[in-house]
């Protein structure tokens, strides 16, 4: 083939030029129909975007990180691509590139009951790139919907998925680190007379920032 050996080929121990890799690949998984698809009908948008813009990441030493459901429930009648453990299996396992990573948001993915999220972190663990750290809580009746919850009060246990990620951390070169970035803060204080994107507040992300960092000290002390 030639050319400098930048993007892996999936399923081959072998690198080709981006372009190249970009177009076996697509060919690949459109043939295999490993990309997604639903039920009413038959479509393959990410055989073409997905493995061009990670054969393109790849050759520049990116990753790149796909964030969970949100909300992790068919919306409109039109099925979730990443919403479980399951769904990022099927994801990795059909474009297994370096690149192709995930954003282990602790929110989208604690909103489902049959999500183990320390199960996943273990699993993926090499594939986590960012985290969100951010806490949901399940409406009873509807238990697919929730409300955002103070960072160490929704259904997820915080101090156990700590454990998890911080022990893939410690595995990691300096340059290889996972950023850990707290989300969803509540609006409290000066905030609630202000203009501000839901979610965005920053006293409330603020203080769920010193509330994880506490727990991160914590753990990182007594493991």
């Amino acid at each position: 083939w030639g050319g400098v050996p930048e993007s892996t080929v999936t399923g081959h121990d072998v690198k080709l030029p981006a372009y190249l890799a970009t177009m076996v690949n697509c060919g690949m998984v459109h043939q295999h129909d490993f990309d997604d698809t639903h039920d009413t009908a038959v479509c393959h948008p990410t055989s073409a975007s997905l493995n061009a813009a990670l054969s393109t990441a790849e050759s520049l030493g990116v990753k790149l990180t796909l964030h969970p459901d949100d909300p992790p429930r068919s919306l409109f009648g039109l099925p979730r691509i990443a919403s479980t453990e399951a769904d990022y299996a099927a994801l990795f396992n059909a474009v297994p590139s370096e690149a192709n990573g995930m954003c282990f948001c602790t929110g989208s993915l604690g909103v489902r009951p049959d999500n183990d999220l320390v199960a996943i972190a273990n699993r993926f663990a090499e594939r986590i790139h960012f985290v969100h750290l951010r806490a949901t809580k399940r409406d009873q009746d509807q238990p697919l919907s929730f409300i955002e919850a103070d960072h160490l009060d929704g259904d997820v246990d915080m101090v156990t998925v700590f454990e998890a990620l911080i022990r893939e951390d410690r595995k990691r070169m300096k340059d290889k680190k996972i950023p850990f970035r707290p989300d969803h803060g509540h609006r409290m204080l000066d905030d609630i007379s202000k203009t501000i994107t839901p979610g965005y507040a920053g006293i409330g992300r603020l203080k769920g920032l010193a509330e994880l960092r506490g727990v991160m000290r914590a753990v990182e002390k007594l493991s």
